[in-house]
């Protein structure tokens, strides 16, 4: 496994990462992999009753550091988090048409 960074992750696929704000890992079969983590309501700490929905925040305890919260990590294959060039294509293609939409209503209402 590699420092988690996009430079690496850049140098693996040989190609540019969809977003470098991400923290990406190799690892050793030249795998890339996205880490996304996720912050949920604690299980030590937030109670829920037969029939009621769980807490958003619980109230604290000593696996969450008192906080209520719990944060986990996953590694998901970056094949499945970034999206196909024809993916990308399309949804660029949406906010063209949105953004084409918005200025003959802006132009209608002037």
């Amino acid at each position: 496994m590699t420092e988690p960074t996009w430079k690496a992750a850049e140098k693996a696929l040989g190609r540019r990462v969809q977003d470098r704000r991400l923290s990406y890992t190799v690892l050793d079969d030249g795998a890339v992999i996205v880490n996304v983590t996720i912050s949920s309501a604690c299980s030590g700490c937030s109670e829920t009753w037969e029939g009621h929905a769980p807490e958003e925040c619980g109230s604290g305890c000593d696996s969450c550091g008192y906080t209520g919260r719990s944060r986990s990590t996953w590694g998901i294959p970056i094949e499945h988090y970034e999206l196909s060039d024809d993916e990308r294509r399309q949804r660029r293609e949406m906010r063209r048409t949105a953004a084409r939409i918005r200025e003959r209503r802006r132009q209608r209402h002037a």
